[in-house]
């Protein structure tokens, strides 16, 4: 079952990185995952607040290991298109960084799926759950495409005069 749900969210990745969308992912993989390499897994040896991470050039992912304390990590499955930097000020990998920047999206969705729930009955709350985290889903995909629409068109600068 855990190995179905690691492979469903790396297709996702990939589906979601082609040419149509260009979405990059970074997501947390649970650490007892089957595909993971044992050396991203490996405590002891590491001292805290140092990452590992192995690139997968082909396929355009990044497998982060990334020890926060002493008996805890954290392993990141990203998409990007560009190789793992490292901030000179916090020590961080610039990943970590992006997905600390980013993670509070989902308290934003939950909070925004309960301040306008579509349903009263228990019986379809899990059906009009998905509905609105699709409809959320769908508005951030489209205000994505306009921006980058809006990017695209260049105007002279006397036009705007």
């Amino acid at each position: 079952m855990m190995k179905i749900l690691f492979l469903s969210m790396n297709r996702k990745a990939d589906k979601l990185l082609k040419v149509p969308m260009n979405f990059p992912v970074v997501g947390i993989i649970r650490e007892n995952k089957q595909e993971i390499p044992p050396e991203l897994l490996e405590l002891r040896s590491r001292s805290v607040r140092t990452s590992m991470c192995i690139v997968l050039i082909k396929l355009y992912k990044i497998l982060l290991s990334y020890k926060t304390k002493q008996n805890t990590f954290v392993v990141l499955l990203l998409t990007f298109q560009e190789k793992p930097n490292i901030n000179e000020e916090s020590g961080k990998p610039e990943i970590i960084e992006f997905y600390n920047s980013t993670k509070g999206t989902l308290d934003t969705l939950d909070q925004m799926c309960n301040n306008m729930p579509c349903s009263r009955k228990t019986s379809l709350a899990v059906f009009y759950g998905m509905i609105n985290i699709s409809l959320l889903n769908a508005r951030f995909i489209y205000e994505r495409n306009m921006a980058l629409k809006s990017e695209k068109k260049c105007y002279p600068e006397e036009s705007w005069q």
